[in-house]
């Protein structure tokens, strides 16, 4: 189970503005011990601001003024940021590590990763629309990095900033997108085709493999609440492909071998535009 972020004791003195990053120290959430807060930290910050698709059109000065209003936080892997109801006061950046958003179901445990995170991406973009209380719960798959901006602070951004104002909307509609491709897919498509949809969404690199991006690491359980199944039933498809040579396993550690087959084995279910089946 996720630990609660205030059960970490992470004091409220472990939160500093950005523009104090070169010369703070705060503590890391696993045990209080001390984390030098280096300029290296502001440097990755800018990076991963420039990376962003909301932020990377910012003009120096603005960069340094949103990163001024901020403040940063490590954060362990699996804890539990907050839970539906909660009160949503701020918004927060992802410097590094990976985000889920999930709902879960208090009976069974069983979850729905609606949304993985990871850096350059923002949460809970949907409070900052509604201004509600947080409607899914938020835990960190990895060691994490943080901005954390007032909800407020963020809404004069988005009424003074040009960049961020354009560029808000397209990121919104692209998580949106994302969720409604979610619930096609659990409505229309089997668990295997599910599982192969997802690998296809984040392949890399080059041949002969090619890695996931952001799931090539992830436990069979972590992949299971992503295309709403249990761990079993991604194992099981998990070993199929590997005996068919699309797949290549080692541990947690996933890399896709044979894509061509992999893309046949979903083309045979979908009819894509301009694509002719083979």
């Amino acid at each position: 189970m996720p630990v609660p972020l205030k059960l970490l004791e992470i004091s409220k003195s472990s939160w500093y503005p950005a523009k104090f990053f070169p010369m703070m120290q705060q503590k890391d959430g696993r045990g209080g011990f001390p984390v030098v807060i280096r300029p290296e930290v502001f440097a990755r910050a800018s990076e991963a601001l420039q990376q962003s698709p909301i932020f990377s059109d910012l003009a120096p000065e603005e960069k340094e003024e949103f990163l001024n209003a901020c403040r940063y936080q490590i954060i362990s892997p699996d804890t539990l940021l907050f839970s539906p109801g909660d009160d949503c006061r701020n918004l927060y950046f992802i410097i590094s590590g990976r985000i889920k958003m999930q709902e879960v179901d208090p009976d069974t445990g069983r979850n729905l990763v609606l949304f993985l995170l990871s850096s350059g991406d923002i949460f809970d973009f949907i409070c900052l629309l509604d201004g509600g209380p947080h409607s899914l719960e938020a835990v960190s798959l990895d060691r994490c990095e943080l901005l954390a901006l007032p909800i407020a602070t963020m809404h004069r951004f988005i009424g003074t900033n040009l960049n961020i104002n354009k560029a808000l909307l397209p990121y919104l509609g692209q998580k949106m997108r994302q969720l409604a491709n979610l619930a096609a897919e659990l409505s229309l498509s089997d668990t295997a085709t599910r599982l192969q949809l997802l690998l296809l969404r984040h392949i890399q690199g080059d041949p002969p493999e090619r890695i996931p991006r952001l799931i090539h690491d992830l436990s069979h359980e972590d992949i299971a609440g992503l295309i709403g199944t249990v761990r079993v039933v991604v194992n099981r498809h998990i070993q199929h492909l590997k005996k068919e040579g699309i797949l290549q396993t080692h541990r947690k550690f996933i890399a896709i071998r044979d894509l061509k087959a992999l893309l046949h084995k979903v083309e045979s279910r979908f009819r894509f535009p301009g694509k002719k089946s083979s």
